[in-house]
């Protein structure tokens, strides 16, 4: 399991302002981009492009 159980729980999360993305809250759903951190639960992610 990921970070949130299903997509309707992680844009949930979203709205709650507990996901920042380069630091800084996201309150709306946006598109992430490669080279971007997103951080939710004091857990990190790099988002990568594809090989």
């Amino acid at each position: 399991m990921g970070l949130a159980d299903s997509g309707g729980s992680a844009k949930a999360r979203v709205v709650m302002g507990n996901v920042t993305v380069d630091g800084k809250v996201e309150m709306r759903k946006t598109a992430i981009r490669a080279g971007q951190k997103v951080q939710l639960d004091g857990q990190t992610i790099r988002v990568r492009a594809p090989e």
